[in-house]
């Protein structure tokens, strides 16, 4: 419980600083200080908090759930890569955010568009791609590492609503949907597998369901918002393309338009 408490109090945060990523032009060492925040405070503290998740997981007895033993040095260290994945992804994101903002009057020059690919596709599918591999790494590690006494499913379940609420919601605001879209579908389907030989055991896995629940919850609201998105962009191109056979047929006006 502490470490949701500690783990929701830094994600409130850090949306609150991602709110002022360019209107804040205060520095602190020459670094941006929303910047400043993220890259030294909010994503530290956050690992540290995450890693320990992780550990303490490990530390429980192993329990043979799954048809394969998996090693608990590959169940940690497909944890770490996600998480380190996401590091890095937001380390690019803030140095790219901090070079925007001081190029972004010559928003022309060859430098300020490269520096867009990092800051764009490459930094926000890095981050959302790894958080999604973070939860199936939980996932995975707690099934061989159950809990020892039952926990209220309920909370599970709300707290990952929660959680994939938020990460959809910064996906959409990223725009680089698609790909996160595409693993994290895999990635449900592959959880859901992996949930089915522990289902009717739910309240010994709490941490596997609360990032099943995010999981699920991430891939629906995005898949709706593609679906959304796909339809209307659909109907603005026929609509464009009626348009311009109605202008060919009846050059002088449409009879009904009239």
């Amino acid at each position: 419980m502490n470490w949701v408490a500690f783990i929701s109090a830094l994600l409130v945060s850090g949306i609150y600083a991602y709110r002022h990523r360019y209107t804040s032009q205060r520095r602190i060492f020459k670094l941006y200080a929303v910047q400043f925040y993220i890259l030294f405070l909010l994503v530290p503290f956050l690992i540290v908090a995450l890693f320990n998740i992780t550990y303490q997981i490990i530390l429980r007895p192993y329990v043979l759930n799954l048809p394969v033993y998996i090693p608990p040095v590959v169940l940690l260290s497909f944890n770490v890569f996600s998480l380190v994945m996401t590091i890095v992804g937001v380390s690019i994101h803030s140095t790219s955010t901090t070079i925007y903002q001081v190029l972004f009057p010559d928003r022309k020059s060859e430098i300020f568009h490269t520096n867009e690919l990092f800051h764009g596709p490459l930094s926000h599918n890095m981050i959302q791609i790894g958080s999604v591999l973070g939860a199936t790494s939980y996932i995975l590690a707690e099934i061989n590492h159950p809990g020892n006494s039952p926990v209220n499913l309920y909370f599970s379940f709300s707290f990952g609503i929660i959680l994939g609420i938020i990460e959809s919601i910064a996906t959409i605001w990223g725009t680089y949907i698609k790909p996160t879209l595409t693993v994290s579908a895999i990635a449900t389907l592959f959880n859901f597998i992996l949930i089915s030989y522990v289902f009717s055991r739910l309240e010994y896995f709490p941490v596997a369901t609360v990032f099943l629940s995010a999981s699920v919850t991430l891939t629906l609201l995005l898949g709706i918002y593609i679906s959304i998105i796909e339809a209307a962009d659909r109907n603005i191109r026929t609509t464009a393309t009626m348009e311009k056979y109605i202008i060919k047929l009846f050059p002088k006006g449409h009879p009904i338009k009239k």
